[in-house]
């Protein structure tokens, strides 16, 4: 009896600081690893997903009747509603010139839901949402598959550091959609430019995922009366490399994944030129920046994290020509994308 009323008493004592932890920790633990069960059971293999669809998309032609290729060109967003837009014409040439990337994984959020450095950072480092709509508008995607660019490559220049990596410029091929588009601009459109950026994802398989942008309206980022304009001008037009590596800025925002991921990525913006290897190819029309992850072994590890441990993975992600001088804020959100 007096053993039996012993166990009471210790059951009925309360639990020590250090085993209340102890339980909480491991019921944070069972709560996660429910959480990415669930993740598991409601979402396919991402990366099969678009390994199956690329495959379809690779033997799609204008003509198929089937629907699955892609649907019409549809803009949701931020100038939905702008039917009679200038840069509607190109940028429905430029969607139909091939089969893009299944829409179901990409989508362009709104750009006033990204914060940007105000009029005033300089003097009170306070961020505001961007106005109104970003300067281009996302139209395009192409998930492609090609050759590791570490593969052995004759240097540029002179100047060349001996690295053997190096860009892609996929807008220059013929049968990408940037050439294909110039081709049925109507005779007398209004000209309009096209921005295309390009993640390189290193392998095996090395792939690349391509985003097409086009500006509402090209003469706004030459116009040297506005903050926009003021740090554009240089950025798509001018020659020097360093300015855009030193500008280029990308903003992450996790919507969806387990912790792991959403600690490695983070949410801050990066100015991706300062610790990636960035390559520049301009045309008449176009600016072509491909952002070499590769050329950082941090940056590849977070990405073969993030596909390792991502069973679903969803990231808003915005576009900025950063502004260190006071008239060159307010920044400008260029364009967003949601992967």
């Amino acid at each position: 009896a007096s053993a039996r009323l012993r166990r009471t008493r210790a059951a009925r004592a309360p639990a020590a600081p250090d085993a209340l932890e102890t339980l909480a920790r491991r019921g944070l633990l069972l709560a996660l690893a429910a959480k990415d069960a669930a993740e598991a059971s409601a979402f396919v293999d991402v990366g099969r997903r678009a390994r199956d669809e690329l495959e379809k998309f690779c033997t799609a032609d204008d003509s198929d009747a089937d629907g699955d290729a892609e649907d019409a060109f549809v803009v949701v967003g931020d100038d939905a509603g702008a039917d009679d837009a200038p840069w509607r014409p190109h940028a429905r040439a430029l969607h139909d010139a091939a089969p893009t990337y299944g829409k179901r994984y990409w989508s362009s959020p709104r750009a006033d839901s990204f914060p940007v450095r105000g009029a005033s950072y300089l003097d009170d480092r306070v961020k505001v949402f961007h106005s109104g709509a970003g300067a281009f508008q996302l139209v395009a995607c192409d998930l492609l598959w090609h050759a590791d660019p570490s593969s052995p490559a004759p240097p540029a220049d002179d100047d060349d550091d001996g690295a053997s990596r190096r860009g892609l410029h996929v807008a220059a091929h013929p049968a990408n959609r940037v050439a294909l588009a110039r081709a049925r601009r109507p005779a007398g459109a209004e000209p309009t430019f096209t921005f295309v950026v390009t993640l390189v994802v290193p392998g095996p398989p090395a792939y690349t995922y391509a985003m097409y942008y086009v500006a509402r309206d090209p003469s706004a980022l030459k116009d040297p009366a506005t903050a926009l304009g003021r740090v554009a001008a240089p950025f798509f037009w001018g020659d020097d490399d360093d300015y855009r590596d030193e500008r280029f800025k990308m903003t992450p925002r996790i919507v969806d994944s387990n912790f792991v991921v959403r600690t490695a990525v983070g949410q801050r913006p990066a100015v991706l030129g300062k610790q990636l290897k960035q390559w520049y190819f301009r045309g008449d029309d176009y600016l072509e920046l491909d952002v070499d992850i590769g050329s950082s072994a941090v940056a590849a590890g977070v990405v073969r994290l993030c596909g390792g441990y991502a069973k679903a993975l969803v990231v808003d992600i915005s576009f900025v020509i950063e502004g260190k001088e006071v008239a060159e804020l307010p920044e400008s959100v260029l364009g967003t994308i949601q992967i």
